[in-house]
């Protein structure tokens, strides 16, 4: 039997915090309960758009390969 893990990868604090903070903005999910709930605790806690630059930032500590990393730098500059 294959079993599926749904949480073999939550992703860091910051990650999962975000991903409740913009789940409340979106309409099909800002009245689940959980979402409620937990937004309720964490709201005065976290500033969503300085937390979603941080989250979708490159870190300089990573462990990405240097080929990887300059390769992913150049698409970023190119995006922007």
């Amino acid at each position: 039997m294959n079993l599926i893990n749904l949480f073999e990868c939550v992703g860091e604090i910051e990650e999962s915090v975000l991903a409740f903070l913009l789940l409340n903005d979106n309409n099909e999910w800002k009245n689940d309960f959980i979402v409620k709930d937990i937004n309720e605790k964490i709201k005065d806690k976290y500033n969503k758009d300085i937390l979603y630059n941080k989250v979708f930032s490159i870190s300089e500590a990573n462990l990405l390969n240097k080929k990887y990393k300059e390769i992913l730098n150049e698409y970023i500059k190119f995006k922007k």
